[in-house]
């Protein structure tokens, strides 16, 4: 990130994107679902994109940062929470051991929640991409919101975090024809819901 921009625009948005190097609607501060200043500038949401591409971001976003708000007001012994954080924990054990922190967990776990919510919309052609089907744009943009931020960190991190998204997701499956058992579509796949 800019060191002029960070500098220039002191909110705690600005230092969460610093810090955490990841888009985000969850204010850790507050523990609350927010929009944050300057928002419309992130490259997330565009009237004119087709409903795969808006899903695959602002979708994305919006389901990860109500994933951490449910999360936060849970109570610790919660059986509920005890069973999201399991589940959670298989795409950590699924993971290439290139990361293990929960925190990338969620938009990982949501990429299903916002995929679901697009599968529920009625199918449509309008403004459609000539070379990418529904599904296929669905996870290219939702790839870029997982991977750009952390890229400065390496590009082996930034692919981990994509793939963990995708290759638990039978939609990806279907929308790329990956082979079976294949590093990108293997046997056992972690679920969120």
């Amino acid at each position: 990130m800019n060191n002029t921009l960070r500098d220039s625009v002191p909110t705690t948005y600005i230092h969460d994107l610093s810090v955490n190097e990841r888009y985000s609607l969850f204010d850790d501060r507050s523990e609350n679902l927010s929009i944050p200043p300057l928002f419309s500038m992130l490259p997330v949401y565009e009237r004119q994109l087709t409903d795969s591409a808006k899903f695959g971001a602002l979708g994305t976003l919006l389901a990860t940062g109500m994933m951490q708000t449910s999360l936060v007001r849970l109570p610790a012994n919660s059986t509920f929470r005890k069973e999201i954080a399991r589940r959670l924990h298989c795409f950590n054990d699924t993971a290439e051991s290139l990361y293990n922190n929960l925190d990338l967990s969620l938009p990982v776990a949501s990429a299903q929640v916002a995929l679901s919510a697009l599968q529920a919309l009625p199918r449509s052609d309008h403004l459609r991409l000539r070379t990418f089907n529904r599904l296929q744009t669905f996870f290219a943009v939702m790839c870029y919101l997982l991977c750009a931020p952390t890229a400065s960190k390496g590009s082996l991190l930034a692919e981990a975090i994509c793939n963990e998204a995708v290759k638990n997701s039978d939609s990806f499956q279907l929308a790329f024809e990956c082979a079976a058992d294949s590093a990108m579509n293997p046997g056992v796949k972690c679920h969120m819901f």
